[in-house]
């Protein structure tokens, strides 16, 4: 309160009203016609006071309109941000064997092969692409297709998730114990022991494709005696 020629001016607003988006702009009561300094500031007090209710009303709402809007953004397959950068893709290699420790789900699948055979088929030059596969890049992984030579006895399968197993014409979870063949590429410059195929075929002969994006680099031919 402030003493105006022995009446007194009564300011009701408080700064602290400020924050919030309650902003009163009519609460400075004057019980004395004398003038007063806080008065004649009361018009751009005023101004400022609204600007700021205004300014705290378009942040509230600003920030309610974002978080809505992410949560309304679909979301992409869950499997599709896997690329190939930690595999080298220049070396294809051929594995087949029994499927351990079957992983179904997001963000993407996978499973432990026991390694029971590496060698070719000998129909492979004539064996046909899964559905749905890249001609081109099916085609030169299938040419770049060596026997799996490392140390490993077991590898560690990196598939697609369920969404595009469907996609490829897998309608069912893998198993355990059930025996496929597999062609892909190793990571740590093909000397570990994660495997990602480009496309594999079940025992019934079924083959499911299994490549989402481009190949940092393209397969080089092996080669053949």
């Amino acid at each position: 309160m402030t003493a105006c020629g022995g009446r007194r001016l009564i300011r009701l607003f408080s700064p602290s009203h400020l924050s919030g988006m309650r902003t009163n702009t009519t609460t400075l009561v004057a019980l004395s016609p004398c003038p007063s300094p806080s008065l004649a500031r009361w018009p751009t007090m005023r101004t400022q006071i609204r600007s700021s209710a205004t300014l705290t009303r378009r942040t509230v709402l600003t920030g309610a309109i974002g978080a809505g809007a992410i949560g309304l953004v679909p979301a992409a397959p869950a499997a599709a941000h896997h690329g190939w950068g930690s595999f080298d893709t220049s070396r294809a290699f051929y594995v087949a064997g029994l499927l351990a420790g079957v992983r179904w789900g997001y963000p993407h699948s996978g499973a432990r092969l026991v390694l029971e055979r590496v060698a070719l088929p000998a129909n492979w030059p004539q064996r046909p692409l899964p559905p749905g596969a890249n001609e081109r890049d099916g085609r030169a992984t299938m040419a770049s297709a060596r026997p799996y030579a490392g140390r490993h006895k077991e590898l560690d399968l990196v598939l697609a998730g369920p969404d595009w197993m469907e996609r490829w014409g897998l309608k069912r979870p893998l198993q355990n114990g059930e025996r496929i063949e597999a062609v892909g590429f190793l990571n740590d410059g093909g000397e570990g022991d994660d495997l990602r195929p480009v496309m594999f075929w079940l025992a019934d002969g079924q083959g499911v494709w299994q490549q989402l994006t481009a190949f940092p680099q393209p397969p080089e031919p092996a080669p053949r005696p």
